[in-house]
């Protein structure tokens, strides 16, 4: 029994020297490791390309995208503003026709609407209009529903979208 303990030290003792040597072997002398430092590439703060050495070690400036159009270089851009705010204030029409209007926006929303109208399009306008007030504010749901799914109001309702739709490109 004794043989198989002294080979398991023999051999943890010969792995411990192999161990030592290879690290020693492995790094050398102070000025090498020294010197392997210095000439490494220096990690680079987070967003920027690495230092470069030989450009007097100014970072390097991050790849930009190529310019892209704002909103005033596009064509037609003010026609796109107009058709969001004249689309924006029919949906808060739609909207205020269930909530009621406590602040007061409906007037104002219907105002922008008619002004831009064609003149095709203003009895529709008056319809909805008529449909909305007439609920009162107070309506609920249910009978907010269905003064929207009646015929006189679906009928003006589709006129209205198709001239948004058409007068925005759609």
């Amino acid at each position: 029994m004794r043989r198989p303990r002294r080979s398991v030290r023999a051999a943890a003792v010969a792995v411990a020297l192999v161990g030592v040597g290879a690290l020693t072997s492995c790094a050398g002398d102070a000025a090498e490791v020294t010197a392997s430092l210095e000439s490494a590439p220096r990690p680079a703060a987070e967003g920027q390309a690495p230092i470069d050495e030989g450009l007097g070690g100014e970072l390097s400036p991050e790849p930009s995208a190529p310019a892209l159009p704002t909103p005033d270089d596009l064509p037609d851009a003010e026609q796109l503003a107009d058709c969001v705010e004249l689309t924006s204030a029919y949906a808060e029409v739609q909207v205020l026709a269930f909530t009621g209007d406590p602040e007061g926006r409906l007037d104002a929303q219907f105002e922008l609407l008619e002004a831009a109208a064609p003149a095709e399009v203003a009895d529709a306008l008056a319809t909805v209009r008529s449909v909305i007030e007439g609920l009162g504010g107070d309506a609920g749901v249910l009978d907010a529903t269905q003064a929207l799914l009646s015929e006189e109001y679906t009928t003006a309702n589709e006129a209205i979208i198709d001239w948004l739709t058409t007068s925005c490109g759609g």
